[in-house]
């Protein structure tokens, strides 16, 4: 072999080694993500149930001042299906990392399969990102309403 080639072998093994040394260094991580994951998820399903229950009160006519000054019901609404969606691409995205076995069903912990963590990592991502983005502006909208009834 020419030196050109073994310059060229040795640099595709380096790069393959660093790929391989990334693939398990992210594989450690899986376990905290996910719950990391499934965190973000509850707070975003208790988020929603505030807001689901002030919107009620307002369609109701219980609250004091129905006229919110730069919040309308149709712009909180449509922040809440928005927040209802994520939602519901977050819980089938569990489903789909979740693993199923035996003894983490009598033990009650959750096991996520690694090659699927490694297939929907991007989502997972993008999915958290546009779930806090939605919640945040959820929450400021949320605050404005609930002080505006003051």
């Amino acid at each position: 072999m020419d030196p050109l080639s073994i310059t060229t072998s040795v640099i595709a093994l380096v790069q393959a080694l660093g790929v391989g040394v990334k693939f398990f260094s992210s594989m450690r991580q899986i376990p905290a993500d996910f719950c990391d994951l499934s965190n973000e998820l509850t707070d975003l399903q208790a988020v929603a149930e505030q807001v689901k229950t002030s919107l009620q009160e307002m369609e109701n006519g219980e609250t004091k001042n129905a006229a919110v000054p730069g919040i309308t019901a149709s712009a909180i609404q449509t922040l809440e299906d928005d927040f209802a969606s994520i939602v519901h691409e977050l819980e089938a995205l569990c489903g789909r990392l979740q693993k199923s076995d035996r003894h983490a069903d009598i033990v009650g912990e959750l096991r996520v399969s690694k090659r699927k963590w490694l297939r929907e990592k991007d989502n997972v991502a993008r999915l958290r990102a546009k779930a806090s983005k939605t919640k945040q502006s959820l929450m400021l909208r949320f605050i404005a309403l609930v002080s505006s009834q003051r």
